[in-house]
């Protein structure tokens, strides 16, 4: 058993688990520069100009896009290419044969050989998350030409993983396509200085809502919302109503640091401090850079998708005087404004160690030699803690893969490949709602029992909700065509209880977790077809929850309350609902819709 736990653990030469590729002499081409240099373009239009090839990206968002414009012919002059999407949960196999695809970075096509391969937001491969798969996508990509794009922080660390694996490196470096600099002074807390083309940053969920009714109040502007809980899709459309006017404010979470293109003028963050679920800290000086570098996009007002991974020079050319705009940032509270100058003049951060995790045949061995009933979490823990790398890899993720598993170990009959593929779905474990929804997906799998979406809804109590959101949008919609209401505002004079029920924070947190589910679905049904066979229908039904989360984002009201310096964490109250008790949070669905009509 020591015997076989030493090969376990053995990770210092995990470069060969990919034999293919060691049989080659690979040409890594590092473009690395800020945000809106064009290097992530150059890299595409490499990849255009090649008869097979793969995309990788960090967020579905960036992967559709490429897949989008690469149909579209809108990557350099190439003109159309074929090109498939292969994400978790969505899979567009436009031509089984087509040379091109566009994929998230777990879903590289390492097996594939191909021309050229580009990986996108390279610095990610220091994540203690997800960082695994960018080091097997450097590592193991059978690709003749790996164009890898994204800080200039990574460059020595890819240098000494390309040695090590006797390829060839080469680096461009990319400047800004538009100057960035720091204001000399903050709004002083006045939001009526707020002004268009303006992204109001702050870190926490509720105070995006408060900030986005101030605004309008104090400024007369529209504003849009952004931040990580809101489905792609939806955060997308937001950032797309942002880009062509029809808003003029976006307020936003540190989730507009990547992924969205936003034709934005001057960042304005609310707080440089957030909280970490333990404590209030400070940014680190790395997020804030690349925050910040969202200001002054070139090509500003130009037709470009906010979920392109970046900009073509050329496609905004002929605007550049009028459109490479001064990009400012600067602060809402004068107290943060130094902490801002000094991190916008620090060096760059390093990027040392790649993250490295065992495969699962080093998981189901360990597991093998344990007792049956050990914990995925103390499985992958040991594995962790016992591995031996090089200096400049470290052992690292299956955190959250042990934590998403052991919510099902109670869950029998399954096997180990089955709980480890349960271990890697998209879950969420801070949502109750969607952990329960997991647990209930494993068991009736472990039943062998199909899971439809009709029936599955029904209970869950979606269409419910749905049809509650359609009520309130219809109302909404009378409202506005009223000669006596030109701007419509869910108040008690236009909507009844059941419609005014539509536009709360619970409301919008469980439509989200809705979508959740369902996405969960998706991903289990490119993986465990059998059981979760419903997928047309869960895409739909998805769709449909997507378009009530906008509804419900369009009238949603909150209060800020005001923080003070040191505060543990900024709040903010809805402007009608009263604070729940925990048994009540905690009900089914149609409970939870009759507190929210008692509520309002």
């Amino acid at each position: 058993k020591l015997h076989q736990l030493a090969a376990i653990a053995d990770r210092r030469f995990a470069y060969e688990d990919f034999p293919d590729a060691r049989q080659r002499r690979r040409r890594l081409i590092l473009h690395v520069g800020p945000t809106n240099s064009g290097k992530t373009h150059s890299a595409l239009v490499a990849l255009a100009r090649a008869r097979t090839g793969a995309y990788a990206g960090p967020l579905r968002l960036l992967a559709h896009e490429v897949f989008a414009r690469f149909n579209e012919g809108k990557i350099g002059d190439e003109g159309k290419r074929t090109c498939n999407l292969v994400t978790g949960e969505e899979q567009r196999i436009l031509d089984p044969d087509a040379g091109l695809q566009s994929c998230t970075v777990e879903m590289f096509p390492l097996s594939k050989r191909l021309d050229v391969g580009v990986v996108d937001e390279i610095q990610m491969i220091g994540d203690p998350q997800r960082g695994t798969a960018w080091t097997s996508a450097v590592i193991g990509a059978l690709c003749d030409e790996l164009h890898l794009c994204g800080e200039e922080s990574v460059v020595d660390l890819v240098q000494k993983i390309a040695a090590e694996l006797g390829d060839e490196c080469v680096v461009k470096r990319y400047q800004r396509l538009s100057p960035l600099v720091v204001a000399d002074s903050s709004l002083g807390g006045d939001l009526s200085r707020i002004r268009k083309g303006d992204c109001l940053v702050t870190f926490s969920r509720s105070n995006i809502f408060a900030f986005k009714r101030a605004v309008e109040e104090k400024t007369g502007l529209r504003v849009a919302v952004a931040y990580g809980g809101l489905p792609p899709e939806v955060r997308e459309e937001q950032a797309r109503a942002f880009n062509e006017g029809s808003y003029d404010v976006l307020v936003a979470s540190d989730a507009v640091g990547m992924g969205l293109n936003l034709y934005i003028r001057r960042i304005v963050f609310e707080s440089l401090h957030k909280w970490d679920g333990q404590q209030e800290i400070r940014l680190p000086t790395p997020q804030i850079k690349q925050i910040a570098g969202r200001a002054g996009r070139y090509g500003l007002h130009t037709p470009v998708s906010p979920s392109a991974p970046d900009l073509d020079p050329a496609e905004t050319a002929d605007a550049q005087s009028a459109s490479a705009v001064l990009g400012e940032a600067t602060t809402l509270d004068a107290v943060d404004l130094p902490v801002l100058q000094d991190a916008m003049k620090q060096p760059t951060v390093q990027v040392t160690q790649a993250s490295l995790s065992a495969p699962f045949d080093s998981f189901k061995a360990l597991f093998a030699l344990l007792p049956p009933t050990t914990p995925l979490s103390r499985i992958f823990a040991l594995s962790r803690a016992i591995t031996r790398t090089k200096s400049h890899y470290r052992a690292t993720g299956t955190v959250q893969l042990g934590e998403v598993g052991d919510k099902i170990a109670a869950v029998k009959p399954l096997t180990f490949f089955e709980r480890y593929t349960f271990g890697l779905a998209p879950v969420n474990t801070r949502d109750a709602l969607v952990v329960d929804t997991l647990v209930r997906f494993a068991e009736s799998y472990a039943r062998g029992e199909k899971i439809l979406m009709d029936q599955w809804a029904d209970e869950m109590g979606i269409y419910d909700l749905l049809d509650r959101v359609a009520d309130a949008a219809a109302q909404q919609k009378l409202a506005r065509e009223s000669p006596t209401r030109p701007e419509w505002t869910p108040t008690a004079a236009t909507l009844t209880r059941r419609q005014a029920a539509v536009f709360t924070p619970q409301m919008l947190q469980s439509l989200e977790s809705y979508h959740r589910c369902l996405t969960l679905y998706l991903w289990l049904s490119y993986r465990l077809a059998p059981i979760f066979c419903d997928q047309p229908a869960a895409r739909e039904l998805r769709n449909r929850v997507e378009k009530a989360i906008e509804t419900a984002l369009a009238g949603i009201r909150f209060e800020r309350v005001d923080r003070s310096r040191g505060a543990k964490r900024n709040k903010a109250r809805f402007a009608v609902a009263q604070e729940s008790t925990p048994t009540e949070a905690a009900g089914r669905p149609l409970d939870f819709l009759s507190m929210l009509e008692k509520q309002v």
